[in-house]
C-alpha cells in the first residue's frame, strides 16, 4: 500500500472541504482506496490529506492529472502542496 501525503493552506476550510468531498470520482479513477482529510489544530485553514493507493504509480498518475490542478484551484488551495510518499 502506498500512502500519499498532501499538505497545503486553503482560502477557506469549509469551501475546500466541500470541494474535496465532491472530487471523489477523480480519486476513484486513479485507484485511491482511502482519502482522509485533516485540518491543523493551530491553523484551521491548513489541511493535510492522506490518500492510499495499491501502488505508488497510481498516486503519481493522480498527481499528474490536469483535472487535479483545476480542482485544487477551484477549491481555494493557495500554494503547491507539500507532497510525500510512504509505504505500508
Amino acid at each position: 500500500m502506498a500512502v500519499l501525503l498532501l499538505k497545503h493552506p486553503v482560502e477557506d476550510y469549509e469551501k475546500w472541504h466541500r470541494a474535496f468531498e465532491d472530487s471523489g470520482a477523480l480519486r476513484d479513477r486513479h485507484g485511491c482506496a482511502s482519502a482522509r482529510p485533516f485540518r491543523e489544530a493551530a491553523d484551521p485553514d491548513s489541511v493535510l490529506v492522506l490518500l492510499e493507493f495499491a501502488e505508488e504509480s497510481q498516486a503519481h498518475r493522480y498527481l499528474e492529472d490536469p483535472e487535479l490542478a483545476r480542482q485544487m484551484e477551484d477549491a481555494g488551495v493557495l500554494t503547491m502542496p507539500r507532497i510525500e510518499f510512504f509505504e505500508d
